[in-house]
């Protein structure tokens, strides 16, 4: 049975990372959407500005590091290149390949066509909202949607009473922007409400990610990639690396703590 659930351990990885890296090319299309929306270098509108760059500081480098490290282009035929290690969409990845990439470009059309969190949510969970509350599924997460419609309000009225002929232009621009995105897309997000709203969503479904990826680093889940071998190669190692490398950080004054190294060297810390 142990043996089995490991299996299943090791695909709901596969699908959390999906869902993962999806989020992160989505919150690109619409920070880049807002950033544009605000005119060159942000001059046009900074008070709008302020709002994309509490959410954007990070996120360009994270979408590139998808296309980097987790989903690309498969090599050219009859190309000398060396082997595609994609985790997601890569021949010595994960194990999807490139039949995931038109299931994520669904999901990411899907989540352009939401107009609320609830709708979003409904992308994901294919159960009723009162079934969801009946069997207590996720009550904290919830509580935190249920916050979301009072502050993307909030902060959209605050905006537009700055300057209302701004807010107003600068909403049909980030509009334009997302529709030019493509049919792929298929964008139906046509006011910084609803923008919020989903960024809101996706950031609070994506925070829920934190720390499953060191699974990754067991022997238990990672030998699912390939069950058929009894080495491990360098294509496993490039996983557990992957996997491992999102749950590392460094912050000055905080240190690396243990509770399970009976020896360790005190003269190493992290400054």
């Amino acid at each position: 049975l142990q043996f089995l659930a490991s299996s299943a351990i090791y695909n709901i990885i596969v699908f959390a990372s999906s869902i993962h890296a999806t989020i992160h090319v989505f919150h690109y299309l619409l920070t880049s959407a807002l950033m544009y929306a605000c005119g060159p270098d942000g001059a046009d509108y900074p008070e709008l500005l302020a709002v994309a760059n509490a959410y954007g500081e990070n996120i360009r480098n994270k979408y590139y590091q998808v296309g980097d490290l987790l989903i690309g282009d498969p090599p050219k035929p009859n190309v000398l290149s060396a082997p595609d290690t994609r985790i997601l969409t890569g021949e010595f990845g994960f194990g999807s390949g490139q039949d995931l990439r038109p299931i994520l470009e669904a999901v990411l059309k899907s989540w352009g066509q939401s107009q609320s969190a609830p709708a979003f949510i409904n992308t994901l969970i294919s159960l009723p909202q009162d079934k969801m509350d009946a069997s207590g599924l996720l009550p904290e997460f919830f509580k935190q949607v249920s916050l979301i419609p009072e502050f993307a309000a909030g902060v959209t009225e605050t905006v537009k009473d700055m300057d209302n002929t701004k807010f107003n232009e600068a909403e049909e621009i980030m509009t334009k922007y997302l529709v030019d995105c493509g049919a792929k897309f298929d964008s139906k997000i046509t006011s910084l409400e609803t923008w919020l709203a989903l960024m809101s969503v996706s950031g609070q479904i994506h925070a829920g990610t934190m720390s499953y990826t060191r699974l990754l680093g067991t022997k238990d889940i990672l030998r699912w990639r390939d069950i058929t071998k009894s080495k491990w190669d360098s294509f496993d190692m490039n996983i557990a690396v992957g996997g491992l490398g999102t749950i590392i950080g460094a912050e000055p004054d905080h240190y690396v703590m243990s509770s399970t190294i009976a020896e360790f060297d005190r003269r190493i810390k992290c400054e």
